[in-house]
């Protein structure tokens, strides 16, 4: 919804600063988000004006500190909605998402890339898109393509250079994404700003190989 979209310009404005390609801290510690987990990322969210109802905390992958202090996150959710009868149940763990007709493929959002400003610059939401790529394309069997996001035309260098995700043309992007991408890019004119979408490539599987499973 266009509401939504406008929730998640924020976020991306926000997040944008903590993308930054450097030696992640050994002192940061990487997991799969936890119950626990739920009302904190649910609070910062909503401090970002983004709804927290629907967050879904198994979907997530959280940096925590050597307290166990959650400083970080990223998630790959589901784009759009299946019927009953393209479930495929054996396949997926969270709620299906959408099919692309042309392709007979699910569609997932890799998005709420996000690090507390007092820990950025230390490469942690790198470390946290590739340990969800590796989690969602290695160990759960995910198309690289058919892995999107959203995000600003100041980051499209750094999603391509490490993660080789590439730009997506208006005429291809996917129709789940197509009003969220059409109203968010009505709000970051506005601000000056371009509001880009881009998809996973069979780079991209190559990448997330290399990194530890957890």
């Amino acid at each position: 919804m266009p509401g939504n979209a406008f929730f998640s310009v924020l976020l991306l404005l926000t997040a944008a600063t903590s993308r930054v390609d450097a030696f992640s801290s050994t002192s940061v510690f990487y997991r799969q988000g936890q119950k626990s987990d739920y009302l904190k990322i649910a609070t910062a969210l909503a401090k970002e004006l983004m709804n927290p109802l629907g967050v879904k905390i198994e979907r997530f992958v959280v940096a925590t500190d050597s307290s166990n202090n959650v400083i970080g996150w990223a998630q790959i959710k589901p784009l759009g909605e299946l019927t009953s009868s393209q479930r495929d149940p054996s396949k997926f763990d969270s709620r299906p998402g959408s099919l692309d007709l042309d392709q007979n493929e699910q569609l997932w959002e890799l998005s709420s890339v996000y690090v507390e400003s007092s820990f950025r610059g230390q490469g942690i939401g790198s470390e946290l898109v590739k340990r969800i790529l590796q989690k969602r394309i290695v160990e759960d069997g995910y198309l690289p393509s058919s892995i999107y996001l959203l995000t600003l035309a100041t980051t499209v260098d750094w999603y391509r250079d490490n993660f080789a995700f590439e730009s997506v043309s208006s005429s291809n992007i996917p129709g789940p994404m197509a009003l969220e991408v059409a109203a968010g890019n009505f709000i970051t004119k506005l601000i000056g700003a371009q509001l880009c979408c881009m998809q996973g490539t069979q780079q991209t599987l190559e990448i997330c190989k290399s990194v530890p499973a957890w």
